[in-house]
């Protein structure tokens, strides 16, 4: 129970980061931590998801900015360079 608490403390502490705390102590792997987050401060620890996601819109306007809008896909694809045998 005091690694519990010890753990715990420590995550809320500094930046609620499950790879600084893990980082920091030695212990528990992740998937504990988070359980133990979990039962003595639920619903506080941060959940990410990885991206933002970008709204369609936005992606249109950042065409029309560009000059791109009107060109197909393969138009806008950089030129591959050409290797040849020797």
């Amino acid at each position: 129970m005091e690694q519990k608490t010890a753990a715990v403390k420590h995550y809320l502490e500094h930046g609620r980061s499950i790879a600084r705390t893990r980082r920091a102590l030695g212990y528990p792997c992740k998937d504990v931590l988070r359980t133990w987050c979990d039962e003595l401060i639920p619903k506080t620890r941060k959940k990410r998801t990885g991206q933002f996601p970008v709204p369609a819109s936005a992606n249109v306007h950042m065409l029309r900015l560009l000059g791109l809008e009107d060109k197909s896909a393969a138009d806008t694809k950089r030129p591959q360079a050409k290797i040849g045998r020797c």
